[in-house]
């Protein structure tokens, strides 16, 4: 019996780290995707 609870609780943890990786890389794409750069009107590239 030792053994089916150990190994069932491996599942769960498993589950888990995989959840929390899976919502990690969520956040972080949508926080890039979302984010917006602001320049002043004042600052430009020319060339010479």
């Amino acid at each position: 019996m030792k053994k089916q609870s150990k190994g069932k609780k491996r599942i769960v943890l498993s589950g888990v780290a995989v959840l929390t990786t899976l919502a990690l890389l969520a956040g972080g794409t949508m926080a890039w995707f979302t984010a917006s750069a602001r320049t002043s009107k004042q600052a430009s590239w020319t060339s010479r």
